[in-house]
């Protein structure tokens, strides 16, 4: 059996004095005391913290107030801003009017104003001068007594030849090209004007065109060629005029003016069938009977025509040599195309720097540049069409089913 200990323990309790007790009273008293005093300072602390947090609080009340008036005036400020811009907008852009028609008033008067500037100045002398130059002078000739002169004349014209009229009423061709005579007498200058008179009928803006005669080949006659017989070589022709003029002698217009005396200008109703109605109207019955083809044996010429643009018309031409960087493909700047028919219609873009036609260059015109950046264009063939050879064997019903994109030359 196992044997169990028991142990007690004995615990003992001793009485303080009376003094010890006081002695504990008075300290207790003490610490309480102290706490009292320390919950009061903490207090007193607190209400200080307290009202100084309610002061930071309304000053930052204060600043917001500020902020919020600032922000306030600042978006006022900037509507007013914008407004204001709107407005002066409109204001400038009306002035930008005002001031362009200005400009374009004072660019149309420069001339007459700087001879006045000139006049008060007391320089006479570059009217003189602009007279022996060959112009007449705006200082010596103002516009005023130019029109009542050129309306004087005018009313001449209405009273005693009604079917003529003043050939220019612009006032810079008088100042600048017309021919004048000048004489003094004692101390006045005269200016003797050569005023041009046309009739009504030609009273017109007429256009000169060239005509240029080009070989087209016949199919099927091994080299033969035709062109145009006449020896016109120049057409004057105007939209609403009822006659054509034409000229045989390659001449041009050196002036504006060109008087009708001319013994190489010929004049020919638009009414009536002519050569030269014919090639201006492009009627195919009247260029064969009146101006008439004529048919050349071979050996026929090598040559390059532009025909508008950048449409070229090639003749007897073997090999087109087309140099364009960065556009075949394949790392390859240059195509070659072998020519097989006596005659070929080419239309080229900008994108080739050189194009070579056998021994001759062609250099295309940038005005007439394409907008796509695709040449498939180039290496297109197309062929002319001898109306007037077919024509001969074919009627117009037959002949009128043709497609529209075959080009007509003559």
């Amino acid at each position: 059996m196992e044997s169990c200990a028991i142990c007690f323990t004995t615990f003992r309790f001793t009485l303080a004095t009376k003094d010890e007790v006081y002695a504990l009273m008075h300290l207790l008293r003490q610490v309480e005391t102290g706490i009292y005093e320390s919950a009061r300072l903490w207090g007193y602390g607190a209400r200080s913290l307290t009202a100084a947090f309610k002061v930071e609080q309304h000053r930052m009340s204060n600043v917001f107030e500020i902020l919020k008036t600032y922000r306030t005036t600042m978006h006022a400020l900037q509507t007013d801003f914008i407004n204001s811009r709107q407005r002066a907008k409109h204001i400038m852009h009306g002035q930008n009017i005002v001031v362009a028609k200005a400009l374009h008033f004072l660019a149309n008067s420069s001339v007459q104003l700087s001879e006045i500037a000139a006049n008060q100045l007391g320089t006479a002398n570059q009217g003189v001068q602009s007279i022996m130059t060959g112009s007449i002078s705006h200082f010596l000739l103002p516009h005023e007594s130019l029109i009542v002169a050129l309306d004087h004349i005018q009313s001449h014209l209405d009273e005693k030849q009604p079917h003529m009229t003043l050939s220019y009423r612009d006032l810079a061709f008088y100042y600048n090209q017309a021919a004048f005579k000048t004489f003094r007498k004692d101390s006045t200058l005269f200016l003797v004007v050569d005023v041009p008179i046309t009739s009504y009928s030609l009273a017109h803006t007429f256009q000169l065109y060239d005509v240029i005669k080009l070989a087209i080949f016949t199919p099927d006659m091994h080299g033969y060629y035709s062109m145009l017989a006449t020896d016109i070589t120049t057409i004057i022709f105007a939209r609403d005029a009822d006659l054509l003029i034409q000229m045989t002698n390659y001449r041009q217009p050196t002036t504006n003016t060109w008087y009708a005396s001319d013994v190489a200008l010929t004049f020919l109703d638009r009414d009536r069938p002519t050569c030269a109605r014919g090639l201006i109207e492009g009627r195919l019955s009247e260029i064969k009977s009146l101006c008439r083809y004529k048919v050349h044996k071979p050996p026929h010429f090598r040559s390059v025509h532009r025909l508008h643009g950048n449409t070229f018309l090639l003749t007897s031409i073997s090999q087109l040599r087309l140099h364009c960087p960065q556009q075949f493909g394949n790392d390859t700047n240059e195509q070659v195309l072998e020519l097989h028919g006596v005659q070929t219609i080419h239309k080229f873009d900008c994108h080739c720097d050189r194009i070579h036609v056998d021994e001759f260059r062609i250099i295309p015109d940038l005005s007439y540049c394409n907008d796509s950046e695709d040449i498939s264009d180039v290496s297109t063939i197309h062929y002319p069409l001898n109306l007037a050879y077919l024509t001969e064997y074919h009627s117009r019903e037959e002949l009128f089913n043709l497609t529209a994109d075959i080009s007509r030359f003559t």
